[in-house]
């Protein structure tokens, strides 16, 4: 069978043999082309074709009893075929992945990038998702709000994913799964009825067109006689419940066309058989079964979801709706459906998801149309009949957009009649990094487990790179896990660097943040923990400090966080999704073109880059002021979050030992306790063994504590910390920056630094950094690093020293 299909292409490439010299083996003896045909054609596997899964499967209309009880979808109307679709994949619950005070569900669906979604993914957003999962299910267990749901957010969140993501799911199940096969019908016969050849044109084929839309994509069930469908609901109820949960909802309702091609079918047969008067149910469906045939419905699994974009002032809605057939309506005349056309945009939607994007933005007249199909589902237009349709209709729309209709007053009643939820720019900077792969496609990037000394560079997986949120909200990164490569082409494979990605991502979730004082203090009724705990809520860098999970506030101000979150609209400004993709695409080119790492540095570099070009954009509070907070903010995290991890790095690598810092935090929190209880103790016995107090150690780190966090180190804040703590290995984060920097100040020095960088050239240097330099060599691959991007990180931590002290005398940024 396989040869079969491809003969014609196996006869072209024989034929080719003719007229051009083939290609040449290792020992330049030239190989046949047809060899080389033959070859190609035996590379055609016998993997199914699902796009072709429904051609030529067709059934009699009394087999429909039979059918829905393998196929439940017959009697399921949209929002059921999606909830089935999304109910096959069971959500998982995690906790809030920012700052963990509540639980919720996460949906595979969206967030696994699965194979039948074509690995489409919507990332973090779980909140707007539940939400419009909980509106999905109201309606398809059979309640209707008056409310359409709309996904409130700038561009670049992921709004219109939601229905491309079900949709091509959908698509995919339908065209694989027997559980989910759809079906429609279509006409056959009709040239023996005269008054319907005009549809056929000057011969069948040409008429097959208009004969398959002319179901418009409805279940066979609503040809049926009630009885009969009471019947096909009956026998299919059990399918629907397994599937969905519910009963079935059957979309009844045939299509202005249908009812008209049946009314001149059974007008025809009902002359031929001699009856008069109203036919029976029985001699109905005697009358009708000759000229129709159930077929699968069939997917362009290729095929985009249907987004009606923003159309301006003079929508084209004939392309969306209806228009005249010319070619029949002076057959048929105005009053008749033959006369129109029903396969705009929005009537190809039938059975399936509608999305109107920016939907403020549109005309007027159109947001009525589309409020009226939400509301009512039906469509009316150019004088045609109107039509009864079966779609989950959803809007998209942004804030400003909505704000500006509400200053209106004209669209009140519209604003009334809808649903927002904030689907806003993420804050979590291991999300915002999964992002910016993904925009860019997973399939450019690759990576290597740095585990078990594992040397294997892999296809990119997003979920083992970056893994979704587990039941305590952590979101792990690569850093010290992975090492990712960006790799473009198969000759082209460059390392990212840790922190690269972490610098760009904590740089555009600071922007995106709140800490304007001022209106904290208009909400200081709403956010009482605001008053103890000011430097969470106007501070970015402690503020990122939490969505990191370094440092953990109690309940309450955790719930106060989460709440101004949602006062302050965060997201709605800052650094857009659009600029984040550019930003990674141009330190990942910058790198390209170097032939070198991507790290910090580039990375940093280009952000400066794109700032002065104006590349970047700033916003609605687009000015010189504004660029200088974007770049304080940058500096601070460079300075404060990016150093000490590169510290960290660095002295891991170079002593082979990466817990040094977990084992000081260990020892410092033992002898403060020890003090605590005894203030002339002179030693400590971790795990039963008794060892002496640092006393000199423990003086200099509440020194530099005291410089960095503005009060004293004592037991009691860390008795407190670990009493409240609920995590076992969680560690006091404000206590473990004062031992990073403190570690950084006592062994890399900017002295040591230099010597170093030197060695990595192959500079001469004293037999102290030799011997530092061959260790840390021995230990860059199992942490990630390339020697490139190790010289780039000592010079990153050595010109940032200076700029940290700059950084601590300056005040939170307001």
């Amino acid at each position: 069978m396989r040869h079969v299909k491809l003969l014609p292409v196996f006869l072209i490439c024989l034929s080719s043999v003719v007229f051009a010299a083939g290609p040449k083996d290792s020992k330049g003896v030239e190989v046949p082309i047809s060899t080389e045909c033959e070859t190609f054609l035996n590379t055609a596997s016998d993997t199914s074709m699902m796009s072709f899964a429904a051609f030529g499967e067709s059934h009699r209309l009394e087999d429909l009893g039979a059918l829905v009880q393998k196929h439940p979808s017959i009697i399921m109307d949209a929002s059921q075929n999606y909830l089935a679709v999304l109910k096959r994949y069971p959500p998982r619950e995690i906790r809030d992945p920012s700052y963990r005070t509540e639980k919720l569900l996460e949906y595979p669906l969206f967030a696994d990038g699965l194979s039948e979604a074509a690995g489409l993914r919507i990332i973090g957003q779980h909140g707007a998702l539940s939400s419009f999962v909980g509106w999905l299910e109201s309606r398809g267990s059979g309640s209707r709000s008056s409310k359409m749901f709309t996904f409130l957010g700038p561009a670049g969140t992921g709004k219109t994913q939601v229905l491309k993501i079900l949709d091509t799911a959908n698509a995919s199940l339908a065209m694989s799964n027997p559980d989910f096969f759809q079906w429609t019908f279509e006409f056959k016969g009709l040239e023996a009825i005269p008054a319907l050849r005009p549809l056929l044109g000057k011969s069948k084929d040409l008429g097959i067109p208009i004969l398959q839309y002319l179901a418009a994509n409805n279940s066979p069930i609503v040809l049926l006689p009630p009885s009969m469908q009471k019947e096909v609901v009956r026998l299919g109820t059990p399918g629907v419940e397994k599937l969905v949960g519910y009963k079935p909802i059957p979309f009844l309702s045939q299509s202005p066309q249908t009812a008209e091609v049946i009314k001149y079918i059974v007008a025809h047969e009902m002359q031929s058989r001699g009856i008069t008067g109203a036919p029976t149910e029985r001699q109905y469906f005697d009358m009708i079964s000759p000229y129709v045939k159930i077929v699968r419905r069939t997917y362009n699994l290729n095929q985009p979801a249907v987004i009606v974009r923003a159309q301006g002032k003079s929508p084209e809605l004939s392309q969306l709706l209806i228009s005249e057939n010319l070619a029949l309506s002076s057959w048929y005349g105005p009053a008749s459906p033959l006369s129109y056309h029903y396969r705009g945009q929005i009537i190809r939607s039938q059975g399936g998801g509608l999305l109107a994007d920016e939907f403020q933005r549109q005309d007027n007249g159109f947001k009525n149309i589309f409020l009226e199909i939400a509301q009512n589902g039906v469509v009316e237009y150019a004088g045609a009949p109107a039509m009864q349709l079966n779609v989950v209709p959803v809007l998209a729309d942004n804030d400003e957009s909505v704000e500006a209709a509400r200053e209106e007053g004209a669209a009140f009643a519209q604003l009334d009649r809808t649903k927002p939820k904030p689907m806003r720019s993420l804050i979590e900077p291991a999300y915002i990094q999964k992002l910016s792969l993904e925009m860019l496609k997973p399939s450019m990037f690759a990576y290597r487990n740095l585990a078990d000394g594992d040397d294997q560079i892999k296809p990119m997986d997003l979920n083992v790179v970056y893994p979704n949120a587990n039941e305590h909200g952590e979101l792990p990164t690569p850093d010290g896990r992975v090492a990712v490569y960006f790799q473009p082409s198969d000759t082209s494979r460059l390392l990212i660097a840790p922190r690269a990605m972490t610098l760009l991502s904590l740089t555009i979730a600071a922007t995106r943040l709140e800490v304007d004082g001022q209106k904290l203090q208009q909400h200081l009724h709403e956010l009482p923990s605001a008053a103890n705990f000011r430097q969470y809520f106007v501070d970015p860098i402690e503020r990122l400090k939490i969505l990191l999970g370094k440092t953990v506030p109690d309940a309450r101000t955790a719930y106060d966080l989460a709440k101004a979150h949602k006062i302050f609209k965060e997201g709605q400004n800052g650094i857009t999704s659009r600029d984040q993709e550019e930003w990674t695409k141009e330190a990942l080119n910058k790198a390209l073109t170097l032939k070198t790492s991507v790290t910090p540095a580039i990375v940093d570099r280009v952000f400066i880059d794109m700032l002065d070009d104006s590349e970047i954009k700033l916003g609605k509070e687009s000015s010189p002021a504004a660029k200088a907070r974007w770049l304080q903010l940058h500096a601070r995290v460079k300075a404060e979050l990016i150093l000490p991890m590169l510290t960290e790095d660095i002295s891991a690598i170079v002593s082979g030992d990466s817990g040094r810092v977990e084992r000081m935090y260990e020892e410092i929190k033992s002898e403060l306790l020890e003090l605590d209880k005894d203030r002339d103790a002179q030693h400590f016995y971790p795990g039963g063994e008794r060892s002496p107090i640092n006393i000199k150690r423990l003086r200099e780190i509440e020194i530099m504590f005291s410089e960095m966090h503005g009060k004293q180190l004592g037991a009691g804040l860390l008795k407190n910390f670990h009493v409240d703590v609920t995590v076992a290995d969680r560690r006091y984060q404000p206590l473990v920056d004062v031992i990073t920097r403190y570690l950084m100040l006592k062994e890399f020095d900017v002295s040591v630094l230099t010597e170093l960088h030197s060695y990595f050239k192959g500079k001469a240097v004293s037999e102290n950094a030799r011997q530092l330099g061959q260790h840390a060599e021995l230990n860059l691959a199992r942490n990630g690093y390339d020697r490139h991007s190790f010289m780039q990180a000592l010079m990153f931590v050595r010109d940032q020293q200076a700029e940290l002290k700059n950084q601590l005398a300056r005040r939170p940024v307001q």
